[in-house]
This record gives C-alpha cells, structure tokens and sequence, in this order.
C-alpha cells in the first residue's frame, strides 16, 4: 500500500461511530521500517494513532475499533520519521553509487511492515530521462539524517522514462 494515498484520508470508530479526523502524515520506525502510527488531525488538535490500532485501511476510511485509540500529542515522537520526511532523503548504495531520492514506499497494510521504496533521479522538468529504481526493503542497510544507504548486491530494478 502506497502511504501516500492515506494524506487527507478519515479516521473513524466501528464503535460509536465518530471520526476522530483525517491522517495529516504516516509516521514510519526507521528499525525496523514499519509504519508506526499515522498523525490525525482536525480543528480540535492533533492526536497519533497507534498502527496496532488499526482494524483496516479502506478506500473512504481508516477503520479503528473504538475512539478511544488515539494519543494526544502536539507532535510525535524523535524516534518517528514521517513519510514527508523519508522522501528528502538521498539513496545511496554501500559502494557510494548515487541511486535517487525516496519516492514512495509499499508497505503491508496488515502487518505495517515497509516492503519496498521507489528511488528517482534525473528527468528534464520532471518527465524525460526520469530513472526510477525499486529496492526491496531488506536491501535498506541504514537510514540517517539525510542518507538512506541501500546493498549494492542486490538484483538491479530500474526504470527509465
């Protein structure tokens, strides 16, 4: 599942029938990359709720069981990285070869676990020559401040437009 298509998405409780806002950022644990919580938010504040708490990922709806999920925090914790965030950093490969800037990543919606990321470089205002590479989570060997570096043994996926 893409996290991105999740941004402006509802939240809402089988029980009692309330919607406790709208995912304002997919919050990501960098070890081991897993969505952790997604950042709710609505005219009242912002709150995170927990992935653990999540029943299931629908096309209109984020489903939870009860309203009760959601942790009050102005912002979320040092150790969270939210997808906005992930996708400055630059990949780079254990040989120092320049792969791209994080795109996207898939993640499992039922387990949270990231399973791939979509690196790109290049293009010409954004169309020709764009190089798009697809690393598979368990080639992901650090995530840093600005850095994400990547195996370089793995089996190359790229794209060129």
């Amino acid at each position: 599942m893409d996290p991105g298509t999740l941004k402006g998405v509802a939240i809402v409780s089988v029980e009692g029938a309330a919607r406790l806002g709208r995912v304002r950022e997919v919050l990501f644990d960098t070890d081991p990359l897993r969505v952790a919580a997604l950042l709710a938010g609505d005219e009242s504040g912002e709150s995170i709720v927990p992935f653990d708490r999540v029943s299931s990922f629908g096309s209109d709806a984020v489903m939870v069981e009860t309203a009760d999920v959601s942790e009050h925090s102005p912002q979320p914790s040092n150790q969270l990285r939210s997808l906005s965030d992930l996708q400055k950093l630059k990949v780079v490969d254990d040989t120092g070869g320049y792969v791209g800037t994080v795109k996207t990543l898939d993640f499992d919606p039922d387990s949270g676990r990231v399973e791939r990321l979509v690196a790109e470089t290049g293009g010409v205002l954004g169309i020709a020559g764009k190089r798009t590479t697809t690393v598979e989570a368990q080639h992901v060997r650090s995530i840093g401040g600005d850095l994400l570096t990547i195996s370089s043994n793995r089996e190359p996926s790229a794209s060129t437009d």
